[in-house]
């Protein structure tokens, strides 16, 4: 047994219930016991989705002139000129196993046989999906609202759509850009902090070498001073002998 998760809420009610006070008021009109007003003036607009619909179909279309479109005893008027394209051939094992595979190409204009479609799923999906993601009803929506330029303004959200889904990517490069950034920055402090640490060393190696070599120099000078030292006391003894 299955169990479905589906609830009504209060609001749910009452829009229902003010989809049937529109067919109660349109019946008692037909009905002429009710005020005279016709199903177009009991909706707040031809295209809302608003009211019921009618058991034989009239009124489906509100628009000037269009009030039998969809009627059950009507032919539905065609607004444009037919364009069948060519569908797909039958294919092999289609009426059983080892049955061949058709060698013409079907189409809906044919009167007769089967017509192979694998794309009306996808077509459907199209016709019902009124999201950004579909431009037929992206330009249909602007032509309702009085766009002068339906189908450059449906360019125009397309853009800012796609810019919109690449913000993210475009901020968490520039992120990734500024991260490596202060990275490669504190490395170069980091090599200049022992740089300049390396610097002051060989500062005080430097001057303790200068230091050594006054010493050593400060020594020779006294070893000269003592020997010529020597040499005169040696020279003067030789002189009083």
């Amino acid at each position: 047994m299955a169990f479905y998760d589906f609830h009504v809420n209060l609001n749910d009610l009452k829009k229902i219930l003010a989809q049937i006070k529109i067919a109660e008021a349109h019946a008692a009109f037909q009905h002429g016991t009710g005020p005279e007003a016709a199903l177009v003036d009991l909706v707040s607009h031809s295209l809302a989705p608003e009211g019921l619909r009618t058991v034989s179909g009239i009124y489906n279309n509100l628009l000037p002139g269009q009030q039998d479109a969809g009627a059950a005893d009507q032919v539905m008027p065609r607004l444009l000129q037919p364009l069948y394209r060519p569908a797909e051939f039958q294919p092999a094992g289609f009426f059983g196993p080892g049955s061949p595979a058709g060698t013409t190409q079907t189409s809906y204009s044919q009167n007769a046989g089967n017509v192979f479609d694998s794309q009306p799923r996808t077509i459907s999906n199209l016709i019902v999906d009124q999201t950004p993601n579909n431009p037929a009803a992206i330009i249909t929506a602007l032509i309702v609202a009085g766009s002068a330029d339906p189908y450059g303004d449906a360019n125009l959200i397309a853009q800012a759509q796609q810019a919109a889904v690449d913000a993210p990517a475009a901020a968490a490069a520039a992120q990734a850009a500024e991260d490596a950034a202060i990275a490669t920055a504190t490395a170069s402090a980091a090599a200049a902090t022992a740089a300049a640490t390396t610097a002051s060393g060989l500062q005080v190696i430097a001057a303790a070498d200068t230091l050594a070599a006054a010493d050593a120099q400060a020594l020779a000078d006294a070893a000269n001073q003592a020997v010529a030292d020597a040499l005169a006391v040696l020279t003067a003894l030789q002189e009083q002998a």
